[in-house]
């Protein structure tokens, strides 16, 4: 049972963002991004969030995949809203 949790965690190891559930947020070096359903090149799929020129929350449409070796953090929503000073 060891050897196949062994060779799980080395399978998603090279994934970035394979324990990021889409809808979920992360944030990385000072960028926003919400994990949706798919894949970008064999790793998780994400999409840029931002704000737009009225304040508003706006999350793109063009998929983009992180690579392994980027460091990341989850975060909240209510975090990006604080972040971006979106006008609630």
């Amino acid at each position: 049972m060891k050897h196949i949790k062994l060779f799980e965690q080395f399978v998603n190891e090279g994934k970035a963002g394979a324990d990021i559930k889409p809808g979920e947020y992360i944030s990385m070096y000072g960028n926003f991004y919400q994990r949706v359903e798919g894949m970008v090149g064999g790793q998780p799929a994400f999409v840029y969030v931002e704000a737009d020129k009225k304040g508003k929350l706006k999350i793109g449409n063009k998929k983009t995949s992180i690579h392994s070796s980027a460091g990341y953090e989850k975060v909240t929503l209510e975090y990006i809203e604080k972040e971006l000073n979106i006008n609630l």
